[in-house]
């Protein structure tokens, strides 16, 4: 329960309330459950505050600062949080469903589990949040920075992810099945094991990404950057790869049955036991000639020209 003192001090205004934080600026508020529905809290200073299971729905906090608060399970649903300092903040669990936090600052937040759908994050930075098992229905994205995140097991389907800052993040076994991250940037992201079944990742730079076991079937990589990136495992069946730069990348035992290879920069990539099964014969002579590609025991349809295998280099 809020402790009533510090209750009774906020709702004598914004002013007297940021005074006495000033004052005894090593407290830490305990508003815990508190019902402030409603309430203008604009530019508060709630530092540190436990707002824990606190009713905020439909509240002002455009430019407050919430930095080290815990927000935990708080109602927050329809609140305007435009602008605020929520670094460091948990809000674990919380319901910011139609929330505004456009321009909000988030920096190492924790929305772990949080409600998200219909949020508008727009030009938020989020770098090295935690947004595992978000909701993040309909949430506005646009512009929002997400560099070294948590986004591992988060449904993101339906979500517009097109030019999104994803460099370092973590979206390992997230299902982007679908969506549009043509432009991304998803460098050394860790997508292992995710699911970009028809995804459309045009001209996205995922050099060093982490592809491990990711499922890329019908994917278009058109122009994609995957330069140095790891996508041993990974399932490229059918997917477009028109001019991808895959230079340096390890595509070992990877599938790219009937894959779309043309125009593709495979210098010094590793093909180790790929599955090129349904891809021209022409192109795979044409591959091997790469400098320093590694071409070893690839499965091909040796059948068709009656060899015995490619030189590999």
């Amino acid at each position: 329960m809020a402790n009533k003192k510090h209750l009774w001090m906020l709702k004598q205004g914004i002013d007297e309330w940021n005074r006495w934080r000033q004052q005894y600026h090593n407290g830490s508020p305990d508003l815990a459950d508190a019902s402030l529905a409603g309430v203008d809290l604009r530019e508060a200073d709630l530092k540190g505050a436990d707002l824990s299971g606190a009713n905020l729905k439909g509240t002002n906090l455009s430019s407050a600062d919430l930095s080290d608060a815990v927000l935990s399970r708080a109602k927050l649903c329809r609140a305007n949080l435009s602008r605020a300092k929520l670094n460091r903040t948990n809000l674990s669990h919380a319901n910011l469903s139609h929330a505004n936090l456009g321009r909000a600052r988030l920096y190492r937040a924790n929305l772990k589990g949080a409600n998200l759908s219909g949020a508008d994050l727009s030009y938020a930075v989020l770098s090295r949040a935690t947004l595992s098992l978000v909701d993040l229905t309909d949430t506005n994205l646009a512009g929002t920075i997400l560099s070294d995140a948590d986004l591992s097991s988060t449904d993101l389907r339906g979500v517009d992810l097109r030019g999104i800052n994803f460099n370092n993040s973590n979206l390992a076994y997230c299902n982007l099945s679908g969506i549009d991250l043509s432009g991304a940037i998803l460098k050394k992201a860790n997508l292992r094991w995710a699911d970009l079944t028809a995804t459309n990742l045009v001209s996205t730079n995922l050099s060093g990404a982490d592809l491990k076991h990711a499922q890329l079937r019908w994917t278009n990589l058109t122009r994609a950057n995957l330069s140095n990136a790891d996508l041993r495992w990974a399932d490229l069946s059918d997917a477009v790869l028109s001019y991808a730069d895959l230079s340096t990348a390890w595509l070992a035992y990877a599938r790219l049955c009937r894959a779309t290879l043309d125009n593709v920069d495979w210098a010094a990539a590793d093909l180790h036991g790929a599955d090129l099964r349904g891809v021209s014969w022409l192109l795979i002579m044409e591959i091997t000639l790469h400098l320093h590609v590694n071409a070893a025991q690839i499965l091909w349809d040796q059948g068709d020209q009656g060899n015995e295998g490619v030189p590999a280099r």
